[in-house]
């Protein structure tokens, strides 16, 4: 069966808003899936975005820059206190990927797992950061590494179905969203696999 280029692009929204989803759990400040949230047709509302919800102002290097870089400097005064605070690394990680920041993301992200290397919120991180680059086979081991620790979570699944769909392997995707649905009845994931089929 051959797919439609628009709905490459649908399947890839929905795979991004997942790994976004997934990545930014239990993450007190900004959330990456607010930032990252492609679909959305609103300013995000984050701190790094806040001042261009002021009427009036636009889009510009300055009013976001400054933001951006007064948090980047407490956070890094915070980590120089205390540089293994796993907690600070990940909303540090979590801020710089909101603000379309992953290369500067993913060494915080790697930080944190040589301390714990099965932290899935993290993994989910780094497979949306591979993913976004079209760097498929990383985003593939990262979601892998998450199956390692967990053998049945179904966001990871999921996920292996859209690099599948991704790569053009579209009957391997429809596997994956089959046994969500199977395995998932009536759960948000099953909703969101279902949908991604009728894509294929």
């Amino acid at each position: 069966m051959k797919i439609k280029p628009a709905y490459i692009y649908v399947i890839l929204i929905a795979a991004l808003i997942l790994f976004l989803v997934i990545s930014s759990q239990d993450t007190k400040t900004i959330k990456p899936s607010t930032a990252g949230n492609i679909q959305d047709q609103e300013i995000p509302q984050d701190d790094i975005h806040s001042s261009l919800r002021t009427p009036g102002s636009t889009p510009g290097k300055d009013n976001v820059s400054e933001t951006v870089n007064r948090r980047i400097e407490e956070f890094k005064t915070t980590l120089k206190k205390n540089p293994n605070d796993t907690l600070t690394i990940k909303e540090y990680a979590d801020f710089l990927l909101a603000a379309h920041q992953p290369l500067n993301a993913l060494p915080l992200y790697e930080k944190i797992l040589k301390v714990d290397p099965k932290r899935a919120d993290i993994h989910f991180s780094l497979t949306y950061i591979y993913y976004s680059q079209g760097n498929l086979d990383k985003a593939e081991e990262e979601t892998k590494l998450i199956l390692l620790y967990n053998k049945k979570d179904p966001q990871a699944f999921y996920n292996l179905g859209a690099i599948s769909a991704t790569r053009g392997n579209f009957e391997k995707a429809k596997k994956y969203w089959n046994d969500i649905i199977a395995n998932n009845p009536g759960t948000e994931i099953a909703k969101l696999a279902s949908s991604s089929l009728e894509k294929l």
